[in-house]
């Protein structure tokens, strides 16, 4: 599959990662918000913006390591995974017929998977990796929680100077 980086930037894909080369007068014509919105068109899992905005904020001219190799998703990832949500939790589980039928899941396609299915906040990336990598599949797995509200503190008015409103001019 072809970078989707490659319309915007220089770039090479090494062994250990993408890199991209931003000089000056490409920094001022690039924005970020349009790269985002190409790496997500084409389904990357794994890109760093705040990575990305450094590089094209610095501009240094030579080749940079934004993170390692782009992971594609694979939406056929998502028959494979139950999401139960409730206000306060999101519970995943992880069907074993993945691995029959040869989709094998990452960490990063995972976290993309409950984005789609709208778990966005509280995502416990620590244990969707141990899903992964302790092949924890068919089981219930609490993978995001949500905070209880706390009380907050009524709003102070703190004269700062002292007006007095007999002055004149």
């Amino acid at each position: 599959m072809a970078n989707p980086l490659a319309s915007f930037v220089p770039l090479e894909e090494r062994g250990d990662g993408v890199y991209i080369k931003v000089t000056r007068e490409a920094a001022a014509a690039l924005k970020v918000d349009l790269i985002v919105k190409a790496l997500q068109a084409a389904l990357v899992t794994n890109y760093d913006i705040t990575r990305i905005q450094e590089i094209v904020q610095h501009a240094r001219g030579c080749f940079e390591k934004i993170g390692p190799k782009f992971e594609f998703y694979n939406p056929e990832i998502e028959r494979y995974v139950d999401v139960g949500i409730t206000p306060m939790k999101a519970i995943m589980k992880l069907n074993s017929m993945c691995l029959t039928d040869n989709v094998k899941p990452s960490t990063g396609s995972l976290i993309y998977c409950l984005n789609k299915k709208g778990v966005r906040d509280g995502i416990k990336t620590d244990i969707v990796s141990s899903v992964v990598h302790d092949v924890i599949f068919d089981k219930e797995v609490v993978i995001a929680e949500g905070k209880n509200p706390v009380a907050g503190q009524d709003a102070k008015i703190v004269m700062e100077v002292d007006i007095d409103h007999n002055f004149k001019p």
